[in-house]
């Protein structure tokens, strides 16, 4: 095996198993340390390990960016069997957009939360029209593709502002992370889109964003079914990332697992820097 190809490789499985950790560690926390009344963790080990393992999942992709070699990665890897993952994501979103008009729009025109649902509308056009077209987007089907960030920059003011959920409780920072993790992995695929790869960097942002989506969407999801938790604009938030979050993962998958580009040796005829 290449060994260029260890490192992200190694990125990938960090990834995989922090996120499945914080997922289990999270999904405890809130099934059986979550005071519903105040709405904060009751304080203990468990609570602090959750809170510790973001920064692990920040640092150990940085690290291996640190450490991957520059010709390690494929510049253009988002090509083979994107479309479900693609799909998926827009149509959870339209679902969102839906669901959350017919609960916000009649009561509260002019509430902040519109802004997420009326962005919503655009940003699952551009997971749909989208899913099946692979690699740079040489038309304006790129422009669309800064629309997930404003989805989530609307989400993130919403939910902020929502004086019915606690400040800095679990809630609020599991969504708020969810959401630069979301706009992470959208930041990631928008540099291939406007054909501009940075494919270490990327790395990084998706397992990153990954983390934050997963880890922020199904622990919530999973208080939903247990009674916990009953704000339907939570649930349509979580159910939001955990779709981004499987995208992300996705997309960390083919950037750790496909191809390193074959670096040519110099010859008089081709110069060293052909790149």
């Amino acid at each position: 095996m290449d060994r260029r190809h260890h490192i992200p490789r190694l990125c990938f499985a960090l990834t995989a198993g922090l996120t499945l950790l914080g997922v289990v560690l999270r999904s405890v926390c809130m099934l059986c340390f979550f005071d519903v009344d105040p709405g904060y963790f009751v304080p203990g080990p468990l609570a602090t390990a959750s809170d510790l393992l973001y920064f692990a999942a920040v640092l150990a992709p940085t690290v291996c960016m640190i450490l991957t070699p520059k010709d390690a990665l494929s510049r253009e890897p988002l090509a083979p069997r994107r479309f479900p993952f693609a799909l998926l994501l827009g149509l959870t979103l339209t679902a969102f957009t839906v669901i959350s008009l017919l609960i916000s729009f009649p009561a509260r025109k002019s509430d902040v939360m519109l802004a997420p649902s009326l962005l919503g509308v655009v940003t699952a056009t551009y997971y749909i029209v989208s899913a099946k077209r692979d690699g740079h987007y040489p038309d304006g089907l790129a422009f669309l593709g800064y629309l997930p960030v404003f989805w989530n920059i609307a989400a993130v003011a919403e939910t902020y502002f929502d004086n019915f959920t606690t400040m800095n409780g679990p809630v609020k920072i599991s969504l708020h992370m969810g959401f630069l993790g979301f706009m992470m992995i959208s930041l990631a695929e928008l540099r291939v889109r406007v054909n501009k790869p940075s494919p270490r960097y990327s790395v990084a942002f998706l397992s990153i964003g990954s983390y934050a989506c997963l880890v922020g969407s199904i622990p919530l999801l999973l208080a939903l079914l247990n009674g916990n938790l009953s704000n339907l604009r939570h649930i349509l938030y979580a159910s939001v990332l955990l779709a981004a979050g499987l995208y992300g993962f996705y997309l960390l998958l083919r950037y750790t697992h496909s191809p390193a580009p074959v670096v040519a040796e110099a010859t008089p005829e081709s110069p060293k820097n052909a790149e």
